[in-house]
């Protein structure tokens, strides 16, 4: 054989070999004992779940579903629930099934010293499951799953964790403010916890207090429930501080001959104050909306803006020509 067969020869060698050790540490990964696909890991109904808890980082939430089907926070439960937050989360760990069951030993790679996600759901029937997810396999993109009732450890979905990438603010239903431009507010009324109270219009004024009433909004960062004494515990009640706008409508009506016209209107929303409180370091005021049972939170710079109005005098713009 001549030089060159030689070198095509041992180049041949080179890649054989390379393949059987390529063959033989696939053949002897723990990802390769594996059973087929279609594993049964989970096989309830989702609205049978009636608790449900999760830890995903530093988030840890619980959840109860009451006589009437409705979720709750397990430690708050006059706060409302986005119901469908909920709903996906036990749908995405019931009727659930892995891509594969891994029948090799536990390994260190698998994650499950620093899970990405655990998550314990209690059925009407009294079954539970407790799932806890660890890392994922780089070469498929699955999340390994530890069923923690039996030990036994799958391959799943990565898409299982993700109605988990939520905080406690996402999940709580809020109220709504009204579509209100600033400039359709017409007046602005405040009362001050001393009891003093104005009505503000002149322009200036007018568009810097509504400017800062809309912005309240209704954030759930760190709100609570409320209701009846509780209300009153909070310095919310009928005599506490409050700010209120007045605002221009518009709406379209049709007559019985099917024609149509627009309407317009004023309608008037209503914020009231209560105490002072702390949260993560820093003052706020409690804030709600009447039939509300939520109780939010106003901070200190925003309230004291826009009460300062309770003793605010209009500028008279019928001077110097209305200038």
């Amino acid at each position: 054989m001549n030089k060159k067969g030689l070198i095509g020869a041992a180049i041949l060698l080179v890649i054989l070999a390379a393949l059987a050790t390529g063959y033989l540490l696939l053949r002897n990964s723990p990802e390769e004992q594996t059973e087929e696909t279609g594993v049964t890991i989970n096989s309830k109904e989702a609205s049978d779940a009636v608790t449900l808890s999760f830890t995903k980082g530093d988030v840890s939430l619980a959840f109860e579903k009451d006589a009437n089907g409705i979720w709750h926070l397990s430690d708050d439960k006059g706060l409302p629930v986005v119901a469908s937050a909920v709903s996906s989360m036990a749908n995405a760990v019931s009727t659930l099934e892995a891509d594969r069951e891994i029948v090799a030993p536990e390994a260190a790679e698998y994650g499950f010293e620093e899970p990405s996600l655990t998550v314990d759901v209690k059925y009407s029937d009294g079954v539970k499951a407790s799932l806890v997810f660890g890392a994922t396999n780089d070469f498929n993109g699955l999340v390994y799953c530890k069923d923690r009732a039996n030990g036994k450890i799958y391959l799943v979905s990565a898409s299982v964790l993700s109605p988990y990438d939520t905080k406690r603010e996402a999940v709580i239903e809020t109220d709504e403010m009204p579509l209100i431009e600033a400039s359709d507010v017409t007046s602005l009324t405040v009362k001050d916890s001393d009891g003093n109270e104005a009505t503000v219009t002149d322009e200036a004024a007018l568009t810097d207090g509504a400017t800062i009433f809309l912005a309240l909004g209704f954030n759930a960062t760190g709100c609570r429930s409320a209701t009846g004494d509780d209300r009153a515990a909070l310095g919310i009640d009928t005599d506490s501080a409050y700010a209120e706008i007045a605002y221009k409508t518009t709406s379209t009506v049709t007559d019985a001959d099917g024609n149509t016209s627009t309407v317009e209107g004023t309608e008037t929303f209503r914020i009231y104050f209560g105490d002072e409180t702390e949260y993560e370091g820093e003052t706020f005021r409690y804030y709600t909306i009447q039939g509300s049972s939520v109780i939010y939170l106003a901070d200190e710079a925003s309230y004291y803006t826009l009460t300062r109005y309770a003793t605010y005098e209009n500028i008279d713009n019928t001077d110097n020509g209305g200038e």
